[in-house]
């Protein structure tokens, strides 16, 4: 619901804002933080099952090189498509193809809220730089000190920035203003996540009570009413001090959920749900990434003298969920082939390896 949330809100590129379908749609991308914060949380506890952190660096490379593998076959084949159809739709030539790679290589590499970053075609991967660069920071110190960082660093960082940008900039939103330091969106993703590493905690201590069945019931009608309330607000208003009360709604949302206290819980832990849940979340992932170009380069092949905005408008729907499927295709055919696309290309690119010398007496 959020990834769709999030492409009709980019349809202001194609229909101007006056125009545009769930104008104050990038609030959604709280959701995605709030959940990363939470779920990193999560793989910490894990970890301290195994006992406790000897090497800071390694371990955290390896956290980070998890998540890269869960999306980075979709945005790499959601991004190639994107820099052909720009190609394209803005008729670059040979020349001009190259000068826009090179241009844009700091996006592909994930580097955009570092502040190198000169143009892109992906806007959406400010998200995925701000939340890699975050959780670089976050994942050692909450190995090493988890409690105090659950209880203390992260919601009072947390706080201290939200609160920054309320009194600053009235909403937490615009992630591309650069703060003289940092970009804004590097600051609210590492505000958001922390806030999701503080929903671990109070989940933790909801969880060790079974809530009666009134409690399930109500906790499930609070979610949807919850749920329906943010979506009016997303489709009716501009960024806004009331962005504030919608972040808390559904850090109140997801504690609930995470919980397992809504009534329909147990409907959605089976093997069948979860597969579908989990196909969900993979098609999610890839419409984020696969819309923004369509959205932002439609309009030169469909000229708006030309073609209605309700007609362009289905055509950037359609271009958009299609393409995400492709993605997702795409990638899902990598995974299952990874093994033998790699062994090809150590083939084609390396020797083969020599072969361990046999030890001398003195190694023995």
């Amino acid at each position: 619901m959020f990834s769709l949330v999030i492409m009709l809100h980019h349809s202001r590129y194609v229909l101007g804002d006056d125009s545009a379908v769930f104008i104050g749609g990038s609030l959604a991308v709280e959701f995605f933080f709030l959940v990363s914060g939470y779920l990193m949380a999560v793989s910490v506890e894990k970890a301290e099952k195994k006992g406790p952190m000897e090497h800071p660096g390694e371990e955290t490379w390896a956290f980070l090189k998890r998540k890269l593998s869960g999306f980075v076959p979709e945005f790499l084949f959601a991004w190639a498509i994107g820099f052909v159809f720009v190609a394209f739709a803005e008729k670059y030539t040979l020349l001009q193809a190259f000068r826009a790679f090179r241009d844009e290589i700091f996006e592909v590499l994930l580097l955009k809220m570092t502040g190198i970053y000169l143009r892109g075609i992906d806007g959406v991967v400010w998200y995925l730089s701000a939340m890699l660069l975050s959780m670089a920071v976050l994942y050692p110190l909450l190995r090493r000190h988890r409690e105090v960082m659950e209880r203390i660093v992260c919601p009072i960082a947390a706080l201290f920035i939200l609160g920054y940008f309320c009194q600053a900039f009235g909403h937490p939103r615009n992630p591309t203003k650069w703060l003289g330091l940092v970009y804004k969106g590097l600051l609210r993703g590492f505000a958001e996540i922390s806030l999701g590493v503080t929903i671990r905690a109070f989940v933790r201590h909801l969880a060790k009570r079974t809530p009666r069945t009134w409690v399930r019931i109500a906790a499930e009608l609070f979610e949807l009413l919850s749920l329906l309330y943010m979506v009016w607000y997303m489709a009716s208003h501009l960024p806004s001090l009331q962005d504030y009360f919608f972040i808390l709604l559904l850090c109140l949302c997801l504690s609930l959920d995470f919980a397992g206290y809504g009534i329909l819980t147990q409907a959605f832990e089976g093997d069948r749900a979860l597969k579908i849940t989990g196909l969900l979340a993979k098609y999610s992932g890839a419409l984020f990434f696969s819309h923004l170009y369509f959205a932002q380069h439609l309009n030169s092949i469909l000229s708006p003298d030309l073609y209605s905005g309700k007609l362009r408008l289905l055509i950037y729907i359609a271009l958009s969920l299609a393409n995400g499927l492709l993605v997702c295709l795409f990638a899902g055919a990598y995974r299952k082939h990874k093994r033998q696309i790699h062994q090809s290309a150590q083939w084609l690119l390396f020797e083969k390896e020599p072969k361990a010398e046999p030890k001398d007496e003195r190694d023995q």
